[in-house]
Parts: C-alpha cells; structure tokens; sequence
C-alpha cells in the first residue's frame, strides 16, 4: 500500500508542475454541429488557450464567404446562445497546392475571462460559429484530451492512457498506477495496489461489479511482483 501511495504522490507532483502551464482548449467546426444542421461542405478549426484569466483563440476556416466569427454561449450543442465575443479578421493565405487547394482565412481573439466566464468555458458552454452567405459553421470549445479518455489534460494527472483503459477522475488507469514492472517487494503489495485502485473506480461508477472482479483476478494471476519476474 505504501507503493500506491509514493506513486499517486509522485503523479500528482508531476501534475502540480504543469498547473502553471496554459490550458489548451480545441474545436472543430461543421454544418453538422449547426443549428439546425446543414450540409456546408467547408469546415474550420479553431485552437485556444487560457493562462489565468486571459483567453486566446485562433480560428482557421476556408475562405468561402466568410462574413464573421463569433464565441457564443452559454449553451450546450443543439442549442443557440448570444454573443460572447466577436473574433477579429486576421487575413487570408492565398492558396498554395496541394498543401492549400482553398486558401484558408484567421479569426483571432485575446481577451480575459471573468470567472463566470471561465466556468463556462471549462463546462464546454461556449462556441464558436462561422457566418457565411449561405450556410454556417459551428463547434463546441472543449479542452483538449490528448489520450482520449475523457479526462482533459489540464486534469490528466497520467498522460498517454492506453485506449479503452477505464480510468479515476485524475485520468489514471489501473496499468498506470500499478505497473507490473513497479518497486513491489512482494506479489502480494501489487495486487494490493491493484485492489486499492479498482475499488476507486468501482466507488467512482467508472468500472463494473465484474469488472472489478476480472481486474483482481487478473492480478492475483500474474507474475507482478514475483522476484523471478
């Protein structure tokens, strides 16, 4: 158990030194996540960050009659918010083939959040929405998920996740937290680790009752621990 300990320790140091970094924050906008949805066949992106209170966004969509970028919100996808922020014009690049067969135009944003504001942004109440002569654009700003696992990475104490890894509410999946090849002094301190970890996910409703059985199980097998190992 005092493995468990040193280790989530040692994690959670690790994420206390990328706290001071910015939050990275990404989107991709579609007719699709328009309101009501539409067939535009351009899109856009769109990557932000927040240091603080300031809020920096930049928005790269293809030049087709495009009229304005906005931030709305606060509003979930499906559903229409007022203005936030308007995004200012940044220019066009010419297109350049094949890497630019359209050109692409910016939208820019530099601006400080109140902390309402930034609640919102976190929750993933805010968007972005291209206005053109004909269809629009939109997407949801969310903060980045590197390795997919539903924790941000502003939260994601264990980066790199392996896909389909359930993992605690600070991003951590069991393998990570108690790997085999860990400073166990006996095969018992890594089932134990293994034990500690899967009852907190249990408790936390991320994994199953069997789950958490196969997971012990599995432990309780392997040569984790084993000085032969």
């Amino acid at each position: 158990m005092r493995a468990i300990i040193l280790l989530v320790l040692g994690l959670m140091a690790s994420f206390a030194g990328k706290a001071q970094q910015p939050i990275q924050f990404t989107t991709t906008l579609s007719g699709m996540n328009a309101v009501p949805p539409n067939g535009a066949i351009f899109v856009g992106t769109a990557q932000c960050s927040l240091i603080g209170s300031e809020f920096r966004c930049r928005v790269k969509t293809e030049p087709l009659y495009v009229r304005i970028a906005e931030i709305r919100g606060p509003a979930r996808a499906g559903m229409v918010g007022p203005l936030v922020f308007p995004l200012v014009f940044n220019g066009c690049q010419a297109p350049l083939p094949p890497v630019l067969p359209f050109g692409e135009c910016y939208f820019v944003l530099r601006t400080n959040l109140t902390q309402t504001e930034i609640e919102s942004l976190f929750e993933g109440l805010f968007y972005i929405t291209v206005e053109t002569g004909a269809l629009d654009i939109r997407g949801q700003i969310l903060p980045v998920d590197s390795d997919r696992d539903a924790v941000p990475d502003f939260r994601d104490v264990c980066p790199d996740t392996a896909s389909g890894d359930s993992v605690t509410a600070e991003g951590c999946s069991v393998e990570q937290l108690c790997p085999c090849a860990g400073p166990w002094k006996n095969h018992g301190e890594y089932v134990n680790c293994v034990k500690a970890v899967a009852l907190n996910l249990l408790l936390e409703e991320r994994i199953s009752a069997e789950d958490y059985d196969q997971l012990i199980r599995a432990a309780a097998k392997s040569d984790c621990g084993k000085k032969n190992h």
